[in-house]
């Protein structure tokens, strides 16, 4: 045989024995599997050589994104005919051939997997998939491009699909009708599923024939039907009653398990399908829960509706009582989550409590909720970086707001006013808009928020996560203890901070700065549900940590109503200690005792007017409104339709009229305000 003859066949088979190097599984939550070296347990992706030859991985690479500069090369290491290699993705970066280690590690929420050549040519890729904690994503069977989710990870083993269900169809957007097809290799398997958001049982439907997923109708279904208020009250109901929906955009859900002998032996998956039609009226992320709907809207058990607990409550005025407002794990639901991104992208997906939140506005007809994330679940928290330009990506809770007070009109203040105050000394709420669907049907705009809590803390400062102190008004404890605060406050009751000295005490207890931008904040914005509610503090236990404020929920400002308009004296209004409202004496104690001192009003004055110039200002007011005004007018048309909250896109259009009107006459009534009272 000629040499060049010779050379180019041996080229070839090299060429082809390279193609036939796949990533076969990966695991992003390694809890309970196997260990590394150092007896850790790190994440891993699995390759499989499915040809015939030995293949050299010598200039081969990995990545978690399709980036030269994101390439881990492998070392001088052959991988044999029909055989498997791990590489734990632990960030380590260590190419032992006993033992490898990449530079980076898989997001729990999903990320690409890209297998390089030695010619730099993409070779194997896996998508992006969410993983739960000891859960993986392989090759069935090994070395194919079928992938499906094990719940019985198998490194250096081929894969068991004895116990999957692989779908054609992951979960994504689509522009036409197309056939789901769902297979499993397990003949005694009986794959059962449901389209409405339920859990699969031996009593769902069987499948035999592809799934038809086409464009589904926009008239309101069986949820979106169901009254999430009472509908006959005391006249303060008007305010927020449930009313029929106009229309009710949906998404396509397919929740499927397998059954043998009439036992569950596969996972539950969940998949939803969006049609572009609907998609592209949506600018915000889309966030998909499928859950049984009893968890939701069952008289006896159901959070989201009055319920049981309004019938026998006697409600004769106030806010009406409902199973909505019962808190504690027994009033915590299981649901599944899928967040799609603006760019339309499945980031992450996880099973999750549901906890329903607020206070007066969770009797609205769209409320609030916040999700758990837990081991039980599937993830214990969620790797994903929610708010822009904030350093933290990790989640145990996440808040979705229905803006409270604000549900009833402009949907985005209190996000808004938030935004004004990155460069006050304040622990506030990052935000980010999203639209929820509940077992496929449109459930209209929430606002995302990070919730205060321990975890919060131990993001911000990285102390640990039990080392903290966060109070409510007057002292009352949300987590932590209360014994410094109470002692402070006692200190307060019986000395005069007109002496430097007992000025300088407190100030060693109290982080002063923040004390004045939290108030100068609040007093602006004309904050009428507060301060006697809807106030937090916090410190760490370390020694010589000052008690600072958090700033959250300014539904009830900015012209929300009378009581909050440009005109109103916040400053009365923040040291009243009257028992109006159910005011008390000892929530604003702090405040009042400071500007007793000159130093401190000397300061509280400069500050003030600093903020009325920059921050206050009418024309960075009117930018802020501006831009939240063209984020959110796309939303508006769906989610009215859906609650009939404002009334129509004219209402809705002179709520955000009014942000303007307050912007534009704060400053001066402020200014007048401060110059009378000092």
């Amino acid at each position: 045989m000629p040499r060049y003859i010779t050379f180019s066949l041996f080229f070839l088979i090299g060429l082809f024995a390279n193609g036939q190097v796949h990533i076969n599984e990966i695991v992003a939550s390694n809890a309970n599997g196997i260990q590394d070296a150092d007896g850790n347990h790190p994440d891993w992706i699995e390759l499989y050589n499915s040809s015939s030859s030995s293949v050299d991985l010598k200039d081969f690479s990995i990545a978690d994104k399709d980036d030269d500069d994101a390439k881990w090369f492998f070392p001088q290491i052959t991988i044999a005919p029909k055989s498997f290699l791990l590489v734990f993705a632990s960030g380590l970066d260590r190419k032992n051939v006993n033992e490898l280690h990449s530079d980076f590690k898989i997001s729990k929420s999903g990320e690409d997997i890209f297998l390089y050549n030695a010619q730099g040519t993409i070779i194997s890729s896996l998508p992006s998939v969410p993983l739960d904690e000891d859960q993986s994503y392989g090759s069935i069977p090994d070395g194919t491009a079928s992938y499906v989710y094990f719940s019985d990870p198998t490194p250096r083993a081929t894969n068991d699909g004895s116990k999957s269900i692989s779908a054609s169809k992951q979960s994504s957007y689509y522009s036409d009708d197309f056939d789901l097809t769902l297979t499993s290799i397990n003949p005694c398997i009986e794959i059962k599923y449901t389209l409405n958001g339920e859990e699969p049982t031996n009593n769902s439907l069987g499948y035999s024939d592809p799934i038809t997923i086409s464009k589904p109708a926009t008239d309101f279904g069986r949820l979106s039907s169901i009254p999430t208020t009472p509908l006959v009250g005391p006249s303060i109901l008007n305010f927020f009653k449930w009313k029929t929906p106009e229309r009710v955009s949906k998404v396509n859900t397919v929740n499927y398990a397998g059954f043998c002998n009439d036992t569950l032996v596969t996972p539950v998956y969940h998949k939803t399908y969006i049609n572009d039609k609907i998609g592209n009226l949506h600018q915000f992320p889309i966030v998909s829960i499928t859950t049984d709907s009893v968890n939701l809207f069952d008289s006896d058990t159901g959070i989201y509706i009055p319920g049981t607990y309004h019938d026998n409550s006697g409600w004769s005025g106030g806010f009406p009582p409902g199973n909505y407002g019962l808190r504690g794990r027994d009033w915590e639901r299981n649901v599944h989550v899928s967040y799609f991104s603006e760019n339309r992208k499945l980031e992450w997906a996880t099973n999750a409590g549901i906890r329903m939140r607020g206070g007066g506005s969770v009797s609205f007809a769209q409320k609030s909720f916040t999700l758990y994330f837990r081991d039980e679940y599937g993830q214990s928290a969620i790797e994903y970086p929610f708010f822009d330009g904030f350093n933290f990506n990790e989640y145990k809770r996440l808040a979705f707001r229905n803006s409270g007070n604000d549900f009833v009109q402009t949907h985005f203040r209190d996000a808004m006013l938030q935004s004004l105050l990155t460069d006050f000394d304040i622990e506030g709420q990052q935000s980010k808009p999203s639209v929820v669907y509940i077992d496929g049907e449109y459930w209209g705009i929430h606002n995302i928020r990070e919730k205060h809590d321990k975890h919060f803390f131990h993001e911000l400062t990285g102390i640990g996560k039990d080392s903290f102190d966060i109070l409510n008004t007057c002292g009352v404890i949300d987590e932590g203890d209360n014994t410094e605060f109470m002692a402070l406050q006692d200190y307060l009751l019986t000395n005069t901070l007109h002496s430097d000295a007992n000025y300088d005490y407190v100030a060693s207890l109290v982080d002063v700065d923040n004390v004045i931008d939290y108030f100068i904040a609040q007093i602006y914005t004309a904050n009428y549900d507060w301060p006697y509610s809807n106030m937090k503090l916090w410190k760490s236990k370390r020694p010589g940590s000052k008690w600072r404020y958090i700033i959250y929920d300014l539904d009830f400002t900015f012209n929300q109503d009378n009581s909050s308009g440009f005109w109103v004296n916040s400053l009365e209004h923040t040291l009243d200690t009257s028992a109006t409202w159910g005011r008390q004496e000892c929530s604003n104690r702090i405040f009042r005792r400071l500007l007793d001192n000159e130093n401190f009003r000397d300061k509280f004055i400069a500050r003030f007017a600093h903020h009325l110039n920059n921050a206050f200002s009418t024309r960075n007011v009117n930018e802020a409104i501006a831009d939240f005004e063209a984020r959110f007018r796309p939303e508006m048309d769906e989610h009215i339709a859906r609650w009939g909250f404002p009334s129509d896109i004219d209402g809705w259009n002179s709520n955000v009229n009014a942000l303007r009107s307050f912007a534009k006459e704060r400053p001066c009534v402020m200014l007048e305000d401060l110059l009378e009272f000092f």
